[in-house]
């Protein structure tokens, strides 16, 4: 339980982190755009994800789906409500249409989120061999036919 949760603050604090200087390097050149030039943050959101992600599954050693997929969920509700509220004060529009707008960002952070649990598995994977292999190299070997 305190592995799985510390897996989950560090895709948090990473997926925040990376968000924020995506947000950085983002916001300066959106501000002249139009407004359907949000289709820009998906694949900024999609990489803070798959980035958050991949270290909550390495964390946790390789067992994250669940927690990945409740993330995402409850990441993708929250931003979609506030978001909705703050565009119909702006700009009037359905729900609908604010889904279809933001389904783009919807689908690529689902995609990296999966991609960054079959990375994060792969790299714990490969490092707890590695590991496994460095321990078992230290070991002396015992002589053929010693008894």
């Amino acid at each position: 339980m305190k592995r799985m949760l510390g897996a989950v603050a560090a895709c948090l604090a990473v997926g925040l982190i990376a968000d924020e200087l995506f947000g950085l390097v983002w916001n300066a050149s959106l501000l002249k755009l139009p407004h359907w030039a949000g289709y820009a943050f998906a694949p900024a959101s999609a990489l803070s994800t798959l980035a958050g992600v991949a270290v909550g599954t390495f964390v946790s050693r390789g067992r994250f789906l669940s927690a990945a997929l409740v993330l995402w969920l409850l990441g993708t509700v929250v931003v979609l409500t506030i978001g909705y509220r703050v565009q119909v004060a702006g700009m009037p529009m359905s729900f609908v249409d604010y889904l279809a707008l933001n389904l783009p960002g919807i689908g690529s952070r689902l995609i990296a989120s999966v991609l960054g649990l079959a990375l994060g598995s792969a790299a714990y994977m490969r490092w707890s061999r590695v590991a496994r292999a460095s321990n078992n190299s230290s070991k002396p070997t015992p002589l053929r036919g010693a008894a």
